[in-house]
């Protein structure tokens, strides 16, 4: 579970490939009442005649659509994408963002962490404060590696850091009992291994900048229960059973109603503060309004950039009146209550069996040294096990009532992160749950959650049985190899060429066609690994939060290739500090190259039939 993560949703496309719950109507359509509330994007349209059980789409990626089960609604019918990547899926697309390189260090995070749990009586033996501990060599190694999370993928700095500060929190209360300074001890742990991880990574923070502008309440738009079964259901599973098992040995019926009080009120409180906050924005208009046409300079200025976000945060909702809005995000979740139904259930067995732990101070006692007995450390492991389920249901909650803005405008991309982490660490929380069950489980238990588990499995197996299959052209490599670009010398061997005497060549700045994302554009500074001007400018944008730092590229670049003005090329050559000048059938496709000025002032650093490289001689570009 914790290495692959799978989705369930390829069982469903055999399935609807199979035409299972289609028939045709009067005029020999095929509809479905299925599919059509299942509302996963493609599998709401007939398949592709005739049926057949290897599930095939007509244009775009089969494999890619696992990536896209949740749809957001809007009010007029609208669906909205959201990115619910899972971990397989990232190892099949092998795009190297942030998200996936974080990931070994993300683990090692969590290690750091559950080290803290079981070696936690020598730690309060030694240190009786964070101030005395930040004087150990523990501290800064810890401290290192939560900040590096930052370093690799910002958003996942704060969710390891709590997770570590909540560890502490609880042995400190398992130690010495409920205190109120034990939550000051949280916010200030919290607070000093933050600025110690940005201190750490300061040269990084010194020219960080990011999209995200704040947080926005997620009203009409939230998680539909049979979507959420089907990204998580392979987890749900295994922890819920594992829940039931442990609450049955942990729990009492006083701390499950004490477990089921805490969840309604946060949930409760969270939608509350949604509509609360919704409602203030959609203010802004109104209010934004009548200060803008105030006499007051100060007010009017207020006034306008007020009216500028309320009508933002009213286009997000289609611009439907806020009573409409605030009224469908109750009446939505209430038609659809299947995702909060679980996470309370998950939530309530959860804190059931946190909020009475078997590890009392008796038990504490039968150590000796920093050696724990066998049963000791198991009883840790799985309330450890129960803080990252805490953790991952907290990264689950908060989208449905709340997201980060950003360049999207919605929160695809905050279900997208923030699942992202549920799913490694409820991963973890399901396999090690499992192996419990197995170990423990007699009886009719044992067999309905081992048949229960198995088919399960082999429902969530499909994905990449079947997705591998269909990515690599069922297996028919013309050749087996780790070279990504050898692809480039099968199908254009002048760029493949070139690029090799890229790599070879010293540094400097190359100039290429600018294009789209997830297109041939970038080709060459992405396979020379030589810098380039600019590279997707969608991505760009989105990576330094606007379009700003941009500036002028995209079209200084376009004309450099066009002009005839070798003075203006000059100039943009050394505005960039430009040392190469790539052009290939790329660029000669998006631009009306005019190579004379580069044939008459530059020297020709490498040609082939299709390629040639300008090289910048030293003055004028770098």
């Amino acid at each position: 579970f914790e290495k692959h993560n799978l989705s369930m949703k390829e069982l469903l496309e055999i399935l609807h490939a199979g035409g299972i719950f289609w028939k045709t109507d009067a005029g020999g359509v095929y509809t479905s009442r299925f599919w059509s509330w299942l509302s996963i994007l493609d599998l709401d349209q007939p398949p592709i005649l005739p049926f057949d059980w290897i599930p095939s789409r007509s244009g775009g990626w089969l494999w890619w659509r696992g990536s896209r089960v949740i749809q957001d609604l809007t009010l007029g019918n609208q669906h909205v994408e959201v990115i619910d990547e899972f971990p397989f899926f990232s190892y099949l697309l092998s795009d190297l963002h942030p998200h996936v390189l974080a990931m070994p260090f993300a683990i090692l995070a969590i290690g750091v962490s559950l080290n803290f749990l079981l070696g936690v009586e020598s730690f309060h033996g030694k240190f009786n404060g964070i101030f005395e501990w930040m004087r150990s060599w523990k501290f800064w190694l810890t401290a290192l590696i939560l900040g590096s999370m930052a370093f690799f993928n910002t958003w996942d700095f704060p969710i390891y850091v709590g997770l570590f500060c909540l560890v502490w929190f609880y042995s400190r209360i398992t130690e010495s009992g409920w205190k109120k300074r034990h939550v000051w001890e949280f916010i200030k742990n919290g607070m000093v291994l933050g600025v110690t991880g940005v201190v750490l990574f300061l040269p990084f923070y010194l020219g960080f900048s990011s999209q995200a502008g704040g947080i926005l309440p997620s009203l009409e738009f939230m998680t539909r229960g049979i979507h959420f079964w089907v990204l998580f259901g392979v987890l749900l599973v295994p922890i819920i059973a594992w829940l039931i098992h442990t609450f049955r040995i942990k729990g009492t019926g006083n701390t499950l109603i004490a477990g089921l009080r805490i969840t309604l009120i946060v949930l409760s409180g969270l939608f509350l503060l949604s509509v609360i906050y919704g409602a203030i924005l959609f203010s802004f208009s109104v209010v934004g309004d009548q200060w803008a046409q105030s006499t007051n300079p100060f007010l009017a200025s207020l006034g306008a950039k007020l009216l500028q976000a309320g009508s933002a945060f009213a286009g997000v909702h289609g611009g439907y009146p806020a009573a409409e809005v605030l009224k469908q995000s109750l009446l939505r979740r209430i038609v659809s209550p299947g995702t909060w139904l679980t996470l309370v259930g998950i939530l309530t067995l959860m804190l059931g069996s946190l909020l009475k732990p078997r590890v009392g101070q008796s038990e504490l006692n039968t150590t000796e040294g920093n050696v724990a007995t066998d049963d000791h450390h198991r009883s840790k492991s799985e309330v450890f096990l129960l803080i990252l389920l805490l953790i991952g249901g907290a990264l689950i909650v908060f989208p449905e009532f709340f997201y980060l803005r950003d360049q999207f405008g919605t929160r695809m991309n905050t279900i997208f992160k923030f699942y992202f982490q549920a799913w490694m660490l409820w991963g973890i929380a399901a396999a090690a749950g499992s192996a419990i069950l197995f170990r423990s489980l007699r009886g009719w238990r044992a067999v309905l959650f081992q048949t229960t588990w198995w088919i399960v499995l082999a429902a969530s197996l499909a994905y990449p049985a079947i997705m591998l299959w269909n990515k690599t052209d069922q297996f028919f490599m013309a050749d087996w190899t780790l070279n990504g670009n050898a692809f480039i010398q099968r199908y254009n061997p002048d760029e493949y060429d070139a690029i090799l005497w890229m790599q070879k060549a010293p540094l400097g700045i190359v100039t290429e066609a600018i294009g789209g994302s997830y297109s041939d554009y970038a080709r060459v500074s992405t396979r020379s690994g030589q810098p380039t001007v600019l590279g997707w400018p969608g991505h760009e944008s989105q990576w330094r939060g606007g379009a700003e730092e941009m500036g002028s590229r995209y079209g200084d670049i376009e004309e450099l290739y066009e002009t005839r003005n070798w003075e203006r090329a000059a100039d943009i050559l050394q505005t960039y500090g430009v040392r190469y000048v790539y052009v290939g059938n790329l660029e000669r496709s998006t631009y009306q190259v005019n190579t004379g000025k580069f044939d008459e002032m530059l020297m020709k650093a490498y040609t082939n039939e299709s390629v040639t490289i300008y090289q910048v001689p030293m003055g004028i570009g770098q």
